[in-house]
């Protein structure tokens, strides 16, 4: 950067902070039958779409901290305006669940008022409750120890907002919404919600991960899924043409469409090995903490406020729209089960 580029911040003489308020959403649960207050015990919060059929189809669920001021009164945080869905749950009731109205700026919720009922009173609930479970098997033999998670695919963000791994754009972190502990070789896993495109992972000490999807659950259905175990593979490498200086401060970097990363450094002499990938498809770059992708806009959510006030309206809409590729200029190898991959060459992008 030169000297006349630079731009010093701080220190300042104020510093201004603008607060948002906490919006809330407040309401009542009460005995079905007695009307009395009960105590809750946990309370998720949904969004959630609609079919054209009207069918809910919940998404971006949370457990928040949740206040009870007193017995049978709740308060929940929510951050953005729209209707939420909310499961309520209390030691000796059914869950339940219950819509909150749609509002259109952050504002106090009110007068919402639940009704649960005893589990020895009232009929089964009634609430939808998705499940994955089944065998875990490695060589022939049950797994016992380990975990099996429940992930999400992240969804493709533009440029401006891609993932970035040792300065290279990559595909993004997982959404995980559960895992378990593998007892005796058996995992089972509550579902949030339907959708067509759950993975199961089976992470195990001393093996790669195990991904097994995608896999489409439907609504109350506890589906069936037995898991075999695969060995990983790997690469072995190296980064051509590595410039004067820069010798053992380069990074390779590796990622799949469903989400798995890993990252090496490679060593002075310019080679670089990764171990233990789950087999699959994986793009690799080679990188630098200092320096980002070429596709990594310039003006990002780090830039300075005076940079993000130069751009015109058209200027903004046009980073945002322009969708983030971290395939671009990756080298796209396989890596198959118990192999190694050798003698890959990377070089620098210019």
């Amino acid at each position: 950067m030169r000297d006349k580029d630079r731009k010093e911040h701080g220190p300042f003489p104020e510093l201004a902070v603008v607060l948002t308020p906490v919006a809330w959403i407040e309401g009542r649960a009460v005995d079905a039958e007695t009307g009395e207050p009960v105590r809750l015990k946990r309370v998720v919060l949904c969004s959630f779409d609609r079919k054209a059929d009207g069918e809910v189809v919940l998404c971006g669920c949370q457990s928040p901290r949740f206040e009870q001021p007193e017995v049978g009164r709740f308060r929940i945080p929510y951050a953005d305006p729209g209707e939420y869905h909310l499961t309520l749950s209390a030691d000796g009731y059914h869950d339940v669940e219950a819509f909150t109205p749609e509002v259109t700026e952050l504002k106090l919720i009110e007068g919402l008022v639940v009704k649960l009922k005893k589990k020895e009173e009232g009929p089964t609930s009634g609430l939808p409750k998705q499940m994955i479970s089944g065998a875990v098997t490695r060589d022939g033999k049950p797994v016992d120890g380990g975990w099996a998670a429940l992930w999400l695919m992240p969804r493709r963000r533009n440029a401006v907002q891609a993932d970035v791994l040792r300065g290279r754009t990559v595909v993004g972190d997982p959404i995980c919404y559960s895992s378990v502990l593998i007892r005796g070789g058996t995992y089972a896993m509550n579902v949030p919600y339907q959708d067509d495109a759950w993975y199961v992972v089976i992470e195990e000490h001393g093996h790669a991960l195990t991904q097994t999807g995608p896999i489409k659950v439907g609504v109350n259905e506890k589906r069936q899924l037995d898991i075999v175990c695969t060995e990983g593979g790997s690469i072995h490498g190296r980064v051509r043409n590595v410039p004067t200086g820069w010798e053992g401060f380069l990074w390779v970097v590796a990622f799949t469409k469903t989400a798995i990363q890993a990252e090496t450094r490679v060593s002075p002499t310019g080679e670089f090995c990764f171990q233990q990938l789950p087999p699959g498809e994986y793009g690799l770059k080679v990188g630098h903490d200092a320096y980002n992708d070429s596709e990594v806009p310039k003006i990002a959510p780090h830039s300075s406020e005076e940079d993000w006030h130069e751009l015109s309206e058209a200027e903004w809409k046009k980073l945002y729209d322009k969708k983030a590729d971290p395939w671009q200029r990756a080298e796209v190898v396989t890596v198959e089960p118990g192999r190694e991959l050798s003698d890959v060459e990377l070089e620098l992008p210019p």
